[in-house]
Order: structure tokens, then sequence, then C-alpha cells
């Protein structure tokens, strides 16, 4: 099984259509008579979207009994856990998507210990009270994360003039601008990330030392 590419999600979630069918799949198994009718689409569509998200991993098919005593029907349910995140200023591009499937185990293990509490009342309470924190856990995080970048985005900006002004040959400029983006300069890394001769590297990074914008045995 191929592993799903940042560039697969963000072919899925661009279609609005999708996105709201993921949305209800989430919530629980749906099969696609029930998308069609919630969604207000034809279940010609809802099957189409459906091989996508399947064909990527994001869905897979679980048999089920039919509550009307006909023969077992075919639902949907997610099957993966992942964030994107993609950050843009005008000295800024980060993108990142992670995948969550170490957590497999331990959120069914959650899941089984909430279900497994003597009263029903108590799992909503338990539930309600814990997700409380986890938002404000969140927004916290979120905040900060956005200090972050802001101050990054400024000392970014600061660095890219400084190497527009002070670097004497184009090379000069990708080496320190790699290592203004990557925050490593180490030679072997910065010679495989842009396709370099290890010692035109070392001869740049020499230069850069030179004139006092690099520090430390190169």
């Amino acid at each position: 099984m191929t592993e799903t590419t940042l560039d697969d999600l963000l072919e899925i979630i661009e279609n609005p259509t999708r996105r709201m069918i993921l949305r209800e799949i989430v919530r629980e198994r749906r099969y696609p008579l029930q998308l069609s009718h919630d969604l207000n689409i034809s279940q010609q569509a809802v099957m189409k979207h459906l091989r996508v998200l399947k064909e990527k991993n994001l869905v897979k098919v679980v048999t089920e009994k039919s509550d009307a005593g006909g023969p077992p029907r075919k639902c949907y349910t997610a099957t993966q856990m992942f964030s994107i995140t993609i950050d843009v200023g005008p000295s800024l591009f980060n993108e990142a998507v992670r995948l969550f499937k170490e957590m497999d185990e331990d959120i069914a293990h959650m899941e089984e210990r909430a279900l497994g509490r003597s009263h029903p009342v108590e799992t909503i309470r338990h539930a309600l009270s814990e997700l409380g924190e986890i938002e404000g856990e969140m927004r916290a995080i979120e905040e900060r994360r956005a200090e972050l970048l802001r101050r990054k985005e400024g000392l970014r900006k600061a660095a890219y003039e400084v190497a527009e002004m002070l670097c004497d040959t184009e090379g000069e400029k990708r080496v320190l601008t790699f290592i203004i983006e990557n925050g490593n300069a180490d030679p072997d890394a910065i010679a495989e990330g842009l396709n370099m001769r290890d010692k035109v590297v070392r001869q740049i990074l020499k230069a850069l030392e030179t004139k006092g914008l690099m520090e430390g045995e190169l």
C-alpha cells in the first residue's frame, strides 16, 4: 500500500463535496443512501467520491446488518487520522503533513476505557470535561504558534535582505538562503538539498564565514 502524500490529501480535500462526506463519516459509519439524503446530492455522485476516498485509503467499507431484516448493507468509515499545515507569508513558506498511524492503538484504548464506565451519563460528562480542556490547550498552542510564525517571518525577511546585500555570488546567496530556511549549516545537507558539490559548498561556507555571516568550524 502506497503512502498517502500531501499532494494526495490536498487533491482530495480541495473538493467541497468530499469534505462534506468526510465530515459525516468521521462522526459515524454511513451508507451511500444516507449520505445522498443528508447531503442532498445524488447517490451516483456520493459513490464517485467514496471511490476516490477509498482509493486514497481515507475510508474503508464495512458490512452492517440491515435494521429492516434485509440483506447486509455496505457502510463506510474513516480510516486515517492526519493533519495538514501550510504557512505562507512574504518571506515564509512551510508545508507539512502528519499521519498519526502510531496513535491508532491509543485512541482505541481511550474509547474502550470511556465505554467501559459504569454509566452512560458518566461517559458523556467525562468526555465533555476532557474535550473542553483539550480545546483550551489547543487554542493556547495555536496562539503561541501564530506568535512564533510572526517572529519567524520577521527574522527571515531581515536575513533575506542581508543575504541580498552581502552575497557576491548566486552560489553564496543560494547557500545562505538554504541555511536561513532550514536552520541547518551542515555541508552535506546543503550539498544534497541544493544538488551542489560538497567541495563547492565548503568553499562557499568559508567565504560566508570570512564575511562574518557564519560562525564556527565548517
